[in-house]
C-alpha cells in the first residue's frame, strides 16, 4: 500500500477538460502494477486523463482503489461484483441464523460454512429464499408440531448448497422417528437409491441447461456493461494488459469495436500455446471427455490443441460456444494476444518473432518498447551508486559480484510432476545452494504473490537478505540472475546479464531456447552442480557474460524512449478514430473499416 501510494502521488496540475480519456482494464494485480506506471506518464503530457476499470476482483483491490483515488485517478470497480459480495455476506449471516435454529430444533444442518463463499449466485439466491421462508411466522406451527414435513425443503437446501454434510443417510436419520422399526431397512435402501438417481439427474440437468444459460448471460452482460462504461465516461482509447480468450477479453474489444473506440494491448508477459496446454493438461474442464467439449471440438477445431499425446480444448465447452456465438472469440484462441486490438505493443524484435511463431500472423505487432525498458534504463544509468547503496544497506562485500534470485510463487497445486511436495521444501532446496556460494553476494527478490512474513526463514536460516522492491530495480545491478520460467528473464537478457533458468515446476517452456546467455536446468542436482561450477570457475562466468552481452540487442532497447513512442501511438489512434460516436451512442461501420484506417495510422506512426 505504501509503495503504491508513493507511485500515485497527487498531481499538482490536472489535465485540461478537453483531455482524451484512456481506460486501463485490470483483471489481476499485475495488470494494475503495469498500468499505473503508464497512467502517470499519460498525466504528465497534459493531453490525457487516465481511468482504471477493475473488472474482476483480486487480493488487495481496495488498496489499489485507495492509491488511485488519492491521486485523483477514477477507479471503476465492477458494481455487480461489489454488490454480489455484499449479497454473499448477507446470505452467510442468514445461514448462520438458520444453522442455529435447526440445531436447536434437533435437525442436522444442511449447509457447510466452509463452502459458502464459493457457491454460485443462483444457489445463493435459492438458499436465501429458503432461509427467509423458514423465518416466516406462518411456519412456526409447522416447525413445532410436524417438523419432519420440512424435510423436502432441507433436501433442496442441501442440494443447492452442494455439501456432503447432509447426505442421504443423515436425511433418513432425520426422517426416521416417524417410521416403524420393522420397515426401516427397506425405507433406508429405497431412500438412498432414489437420492442417488436424483443426484445424477440434477447434475446432468444443471450442466446441460443451467450452465449454458449462466455462461451466455455472463458474457452478454459483460459486453453490455463495458459498452455503457465507455459511453458514459467518453473514453477515447482502451488499454489491455493481455488479450486472452481465457479471461474473456474479447468482450472488451467487442464492446469498444461497436462504438469505434480503438483498443491497444501492451502485454506484461509472454506466452504461447504450449504454455496454456501444459497448464490445462490435468484440468478436467479442458479435456474432451465431456460431450459439450467433444461437440465444440468438432464444430470449432481451432479450439483443439494436441500436447503430449492428449487433445485439449482451449476453453470449457460452454464458454467456447458462448464466445463464438456472441462474436467475442479471437480467430486463433490458442495464440496469446490474438484478437481485435488495433495494435499489440511489444518490447523488441525478438518478441515480434516469438509472437509470429505463436500464430499472430495478421495482428499489428509494433516493437516500440515496454514500460520496464525505461525503468531499467533509468536504473542502469545510475547503477554504480545504486549498487554501493545496496552493499552498504545489506552489508554486502563490494568486491564480489551480485547474484539476484527471483523466487517464484507457489505453483505446486497445478504441477503434480514437481519433485517437491510442499512449497517450503522447494524454497529451502532452492535457497540452500545459493547460501553455499562463496564468491557471490546473493539477494532474494520475492514474487508479488508471496508473503514476506511466510518467507522470513530465508533470512533467519540461510542469512540471505530479502530485498523489498520491484525486481526491475535489481536486474540492472546484478551479475547473475536466477529465476524459474519467469517473464522477468527477458529483462536480464536485455540488460546483457547471464541467467540461470531453474525449471523447478517442470514446465519445459521454449520461450528462451534461443537465448545464448541463458542456461536452463530441470533437476535440483543439476541446479546445485552448475551453481557451484560458476562459483568456482571465473573463466566460465566470463564466458556466460560474453554470450549474454552479445545477445542483448535482440531482447530490448534501453534508449529511454519507450513511453514516448507508446504515447505517440496513442496520439495517432485517437486522432484517426475520433470520439464523435460516444455522445450519441452510434455504432460505427464495423471491424473491417476500422482495421484499414488503423493500419494506415500505424504505418504513419
Amino acid at each position: 500500500m505504501a509503495r503504491l501510494a508513493e507511485l500515485f502521488r497527487p498531481r499538482a496540475v490536472r489535465p485540461p477538460p478537453n483531455a482524451k480519456r484512456v481506460l486501463f482494464v485490470v483483471q489481476e494485480r499485475m495488470h494494475y502494477r503495469e498500468h499505473a506506471k503508464l497512467a502517470l506518464a499519460l498525466h504528465a503530457t497534459g493531453r490525457y486523463e487516465a481511468e482504471i476499470a477493475v473488472l474482476s476482483t483480486y487480493d488487495k483491490v481496495e488498496d489499489d482503489r485507495a492509491a488511485s483515488e488519492a491521486a485523483g485517478v477514477p477507479f471503476h470497480f465492477r458494481a455487480h461484483v461489489a454488490w454480489r459480495h455484499r449479497f454473499v455476506a448477507a446470505v452467510i449471516r442468514r445461514r448462520e441464523v438458520l444453522d442455529r435454529r435447526l440445531t436447536a430444533a434437533g435437525y442436522l444442518s444442511p449447509i457447510s460454512g466452509s463452502q459458502a463463499e464459493r457457491r454460485h449466485f443462483l444457489d445463493l439466491f435459492l438458499l436465501d429464499f429458503l432461509i427467509r421462508l423458514w423465518s416466516r411466522p406462518g411456519f412456526r406451527a409447522l416447525k413445532r408440531g410436524c417438523g419432519w414435513i420440512f424435510l423436502p425443503l432441507l433436501l433442496v437446501a442441501e442440494r443447492f448448497g452442494r455439501t456432503p454434510s447432509f447426505g442421504p443417510v443423515d436425511a433418513y436419520d432425520a426422517f426416521a422417528p416417524v417410521l416403524l422399526w420393522g420397515v426401516r431397512p427397506l425405507v433406508r435402501t429405497t431412500f438412498n437409491s432414489l437420492f442417488y438417481v436424483y443426484d445424477k439427474i440434477y447434475a446432468a440437468l444443471e450442466y446441460a441447461y443451467v450452465e449454458p444459460i449462466r455462461v451466455f448471460h455472463f458474457y452478454y452482460r459483460r459486453v453490455k456493461s463495458f459498452r455503457r462504461l465507455l459511453q458514459a465516461r467518453q473514453i477515447s482509447l482502451v488499454v489491455l494488459a493481455e488479450d486472452n480468450v481465457g479471461h474473456g477479453t474479447g468482450a472488451f474489444t467487442r464492446a469498444a469495436e461497436q462504438i469505434g473506440v480503438p483498443v491497444v494491448t501492451i502485454p506484461y508477459t509472454i506466452a504461447n500455446a504450449r504454455e496454456f496446454a501444459e497448464s490445462y493438461f490435468d484440468v478436467a474442464e479442458h479435456q474432451l471427455r465431456h460431450w459439450p467439449n467433444r461437440l465444440i471440438a468438432r464444430r470449432y477445431p481451432q479450439y483443439v490443441y494436441e500436447h503430449r499425446g492428449r487433445r485439449l480444448l482451449r476453453l470449457p465447452g460452454w464458454h467456447a460456444l458462448a464466445q463464438e456465438l456472441l462474436r467475442l472469440a479471437p480467430p486463433r484462441p490458442w495464440a496469446y494476444n490474438s484478437g481485435r486490438s488495433a495494435a499489440v505493443v511489444v518490447e523488441s524484435e525478438h518478441t515480434v518473432e516469438y509472437y509470429r511463431r505463436s500464430g499472430l500472423t495478421s495482428e499489428p505487432l509494433l516493437s516500440l518498447g515496454a514500460l520496464f525498458d525505461d525503468d531499467i534504463a533509468a536504473v542502469a544509468a545510475d547503477a554504480d551508486s545504486r549498487r554501493r547503496l545496496l552493499n552498504v544497506r545489506y552489508g554486502l562485500d563490494p568486491t564480489k559480484p551480485l547474484l539476484v534470485c527471483a523466487l517464484p510463487p507457489n505453483q505446486l497445486p497445478s504441477r503434480p510432476r514437481c519433485a517437491f511436495r510442499t512449497f517450503d521444501d522447494l524454497v529451502r532446496a532452492w535457497i540452500r545452494p545459493l547460501a553455499e556460494l562463496k564468491n557471490y553476494n546473493v539477494v532474494v527478490s520475492l514474487h508479488p504473490r508471496l508473503n514476506r512474513e511466510a518467507m522470513q526463514f530465508i533470512e533467519d536460516e540461510f542469512g540471505l537478505p530479502i530485498i523489498a522492491g520491484p525486481t526491475s530495480e535489481l536486474v540492472p545491478l546484478c551479475d547473475l540472475y536466477v529465476a524459474s520460467v519467469s517473464a522477468t528473464i527477458r529483462w536480464a537478457l536485455a540488460c546483457g546479464k547471464p541467467v540461470i533458468n531453474y525449471d523447478v515446476f517442470e514446465y519445459r517452456y521454449d520461450d528462451y531456447d534461443d537465448a545464448r546467455g541463458l542456461i536452463t536446468l530441470y533437476t535440483h542436482r543439476d541446479y546445485r552442480t552448475f551453481l557451484l561450477r560458476v562459483d568456482d570457475n571465473s573463466a566460465h562466468r566470463e564466458q556466460l557474460q560474453e554470450f549474454a552481452e552479445a545477445d542483448r540487442r535482440r531482447w530490448g532497447n534501453f534508449d529511454g524512449g519507450a513511453v514516448a513512442r507508446i504515447i505517440e501511438l496513442f496520439d495517432v489512434l485517437c486522432q484517426k478514430s475520433g470520439t464523435s460516436s460516444h455522445a450519441h451512442g452510434r455504432h460505427r461501420a464495423g471491424p473491417h473499416g476500422f482495421a484499414s484506417s488503423s493500419s494506415r495510422a500505424l504505418e504513419a506512426a
